[in-house]
């Protein structure tokens, strides 16, 4: 195998490497944004409840 094509090998082969850390980054990134999105909607749902009990001590 000639030097260049080597390097081109060793190249292809770090970029697909690259990629593949690129899109588990990615998909972790999705992960944490599902939890971010369940956990704003647990303290929209507190809020409210806090909300409606605050409500019955005032009146």
């Amino acid at each position: 195998m000639s030097a260049a094509a080597e390097q081109q090998s060793v190249t292809s082969d770090q970029i697909a490497k690259d990629v593949v850390a690129v899109q588990d980054a990615a998909t972790h990134q999705v992960s944490i944004a599902d939890e971010l999105k369940a956990l704003t909607t647990d303290l929209q749902s507190n809020n409210a409840l806090l909300e409606r009990t605050m409500a019955t001590f005032k009146s």
